[in-house]
């Protein structure tokens, strides 16, 4: 049965008595590359299906032209741009709202079929559908989002 870890970073699901090198990376959104550095980490969830995984991610205040989505090596890496709101000639009341880049990179433990692959956003949410190949083949591809 696996165990639920949270940490401030994030929540991570650890089968006892499985070793996860990863699992630091998990917990704290690894594989952000360095000119990803100050970019937020958005929440993520990734289930596996027989058939494929899923995975869908919270990015609020994005636009889906601001949206990037690339598959290289197994890895799916999300990029995002939340624009700020700042109205010229007003005056800051509160200023609560995330914004910012957004990064976040999903080792996926098997190889997916990239021509397969769904990309979905609507209403601050992302779902990614990446079906497994039924072929081993694997190719670098960015993911157009609808």
């Amino acid at each position: 049965m696996s165990e639920r870890i949270s940490s401030p970073f994030g929540t991570v699901m650890v089968t006892p008595g499985e070793h996860d090198a990863n699992i630091i990376d998990r917990m704290f959104g690894g594989g952000a590359t360095p000119q990803y550095h100050n970019a937020r980490v958005p929440p993520v969830d990734v289930v596996e299906t027989a058939e494929s995984f899923i995975v869908v991610m919270d990015l609020p205040g994005v636009r889906r032209e601001d949206l990037s989505v690339d598959l290289v090596n197994g890895v799916v890496t999300v990029s995002a741009e939340a624009m700020a709101f700042d109205p010229p000639d007003a005056r800051w009341i509160s200023h609560e709202r995330r914004v910012g880049r957004y990064v976040r990179a999903i080792n996926l433990s098997q190889s997916v079929d990239a021509n397969r692959i769904e990309a979905k956003y609507e209403d601050g949410i992302l779902e990614l559908t990446l079906p497994k190949p039924v072929s081993g083949s694997t190719e670098a591809v960015a993911i157009e989002v609808k």
